[in-house]
This record gives C-alpha cells, sequence and structure tokens, in this order.
C-alpha cells in the first residue's frame, strides 16, 4: 500500500523548526531595505525561493512592467487587514525591481533599469519628517534625494511646503521609479495629532500632486492602507 499521509510526503523546511521564527513577525518593508531583517528576507534569491507566487503577485509585476514600458505610471492601493501579506507584497515588489534577473528566474515579468524608493512610515531613516530627520525632513525631500535631485525641491523641504507638480516632473524627468510606501498611514496619524498637523496637510498635498503626474510619468507609487482605516474612508 502507497503511503499518501501529508507527513509522510511533505517535508518542512529546517526554519520551519527555528525557534528564534516563533514570535517573528512579518518585518518592515524598512527593515528589509536597510538590511535588518532576517536573510530570508533580505536576499532576493531566499525570498523568492521560499514565497508562493500567486497570480495576483504575478499579474502586480506584470502590470507595473507594462506600465513601464508604455512611458507612462499609476497609483496602486495595496488594501488588506492585519496579517493580509500587504508588506509581503511590498517586500516581492522591491526585490523583483532591484533584482529583476533573480524574479525572472521565478517567472516574473519584470524589467531593468527602474530606480526603487522605499518609504517605510515607521522608519525615520526612510520617512522623516520635521519631528525626526537627517539630510531632508520631508517625504518630498527624502524621495528627490535617492534620486540624486535634492535641489530641485530643497527650498520646499527647508520650508515643509508640498512642491508644485512642475517641481516633482522634474525630479523623476528621465527616470523609471517605483516608490513603495508601507504603513504611510500610522506616519500621518502620527502627524495630524501632533504640533506637526500643518506639515501633515502639506503631505495630503504632495500626495495628491504626486498621484498627478503618474499619468504622464513612469513613476508607479504602490501604497498599502489597512482595511479598517477604508471602512471609516478617512484618516
Amino acid at each position: 500500500m502507497v503511503d499518501i499521509s501529508l507527513y509522510s510526503n511533505v517535508k518542512p523546511r529546517e526554519d520551519v523548526f527555528d525557534p528564534k521564527f516563533d514570535d517573528l513577525v512579518a518585518p518592515e518593508l524598512s527593515d528589509v531595505y536597510l538590511g535588518k531583517a532576517p536573510k530570508i528576507y533580505t536576499d532576493p534569491h531566499e525570498f523568492f525561493s521560499i514565497t508562493y507566487l500567486t497570480d495576483s503577485m504575478k499579474a502586480l509585476v506584470t502590470e507595473i512592467t507594462n506600465a513601464f514600458e508604455s512611458g507612462k505610471g499609476m497609483t496602486i492601493p495595496l488594501y488588506s487587514f492585519f496579517g493580509g501579506g500587504k508588506t509581503h507584497s511590498l517586500i516581492m515588489l522591491y526585490h523583483a525591481f532591484t533584482s529583476p534577473e533573480v524574479a525572472r528566474k521565478y517567472g516574473l515579468n519584470v524589467i531593468d533599469g527602474v530606480k526603487v524608493i522605499v518609504v517605510g512610515g515607521k522608519d525615520s531613516n526612510t520617512a522623516p519628517s520635521p519631528a525626526s530627520y537627517k539630510d531632508a525632513k520631508t517625504l518630498w525631500g527624502y524621495i528627490a534625494k535617492q534620486l540624486g535631485k535634492f535641489d530641485v525641491v530643497k527650498s520646499f523641504d527647508n520650508d515643509n511646503m508640498a512642491p508644485p507638480k512642475d517641481k516633482l516632473e522634474e525630479v523623476f524627468k528621465g527616470e523609471k521609479v517605483l516608490i513603495l510606501f508601507d504603513e504611510i498611514v500610522w506616519y500621518l496619524a502620527n502627524l495630524k495629532f501632533s504640533i506637526y498637523k500643518e506639515y501633515y496637510t502639506k503631505c495630503i498635498l504632495f500626495f495628491e500632486n504626486l498621484a498627478s503626474i503618474t499619468t504622464n510619468l513612469p513613476v508607479v507609487v504602490v501604497i498599502t492602507i489597512p482595511a479598517e482605516v477604508t471602512s471609516e474612508g478617512k484618516i
């Protein structure tokens, strides 16, 4: 008789039995970007080798690739409850477009030459604000700095003013850029109920301008939004 039981035919990975992962929740995207997360998340080879790429994940990558190839961008919101896979999808996109040669080995339709910018709302290294910053004190200053275009928005960064559309277009001109926003609701909520409420308002204006330029520039914005926020309809 052939044994068809699960226990006899499925061999768990060794990390399933590793106690150091017992209390580990999914890492922040910023931890992956900064190299603070475990290797299974930071190394693209390991990440893809243990990730089941769903049809929706593959479709997301293809949608972004098609946008870049057409010379236009888009804004993609990822809605989910806690533990619903938002951050894991962002980590997948991060590795796919920063290591396209690896991603293609796993069947992902991804192109070369895309600059990926990580904004982790809970980490001041990737999401600075007037309350906590090093080189730039605004989201737009940080993003421009990642692209080597900080001088374009330097005055707006200094004054905590949202740059107008034409200045943002100057920042992204000649680039294919994928911006991954994680935990940005947490970032904005903290600002809204603080002494930096005016900067919070400028951030909302910045997001409106950023979304508007994706219609004619290859800039793709992916932003995670907790489902409980969408049910209330506001931040």
